[in-house]
């Protein structure tokens, strides 16, 4: 379902929230600003932010390892906590689970309207029918490689689906 653009302001502002903010969220911010910046987008910023509100954590090792192998770098990343000035900024929210959404929700005192572009869970945009609902993506962060690479890639695939509906004009 595309976006009517004329009724809401470019999307400019990325904003992805996991629980700890140091594997999935951390993750997406980092795969979206590949395929932005692959695709010229350098007007759209993405960042990130958890729940738990942990504090200059770095990426778990396996993000860091995975995203480093798509050319990513989350070296010098560290955690930050869900605010409501990060919300305020943003002008689309993807959680990774719906508990996420309804945190974001309480923090923005149920005022939803605030986010232009709206507060979504990732799965939202599974290519497979089957996965797209609300329940989210599992959080992988403890799992050994290949469950955690399978996981990743579960993420780069909602990801991308997102990203090629909000900007179906970029090349």
């Amino acid at each position: 379902m595309p976006v009517d653009s004329a009724a809401i302001p470019p999307l400019t502002r990325l904003l992805f929230v996991c629980s700890g903010n140091i594997c999935r969220s951390p993750a997406a911010m980092e795969l979206a600003r590949l395929w932005l910046t692959a695709r010229g987008r350098s007007d759209v910023r993405s960042e990130s932010c958890g729940t738990l509100r942990i504090t200059g954590e770095p990426a778990a090792p396996f993000t860091r390892q995975l995203l480093a192998e798509r050319g990513g770098d989350l070296e010098s990343y560290r955690s930050r906590p869900l605010s409501y000035f990060l919300l305020r900024e943003a002008q689309l929210v993807v959680c990774m689970e719906q508990a996420h959404r309804e945190i974001v929700r309480l923090e923005l005192g149920g005022d939803t309207d605030l986010v232009a572009h709206g507060i979504h869970v990732v799965t939202e945009w599974h290519p497979e029918e089957r996965y797209r609902d609300d329940a989210g993506l599992y959080d992988f962060v403890k799992a050994p490689l290949e469950e955690y690479r399978a996981g990743i890639e579960e993420l780069e695939r909602c990801v991308t689906g997102m990203l090629e509906e909000f900007f179906p004009q970029t090349p």
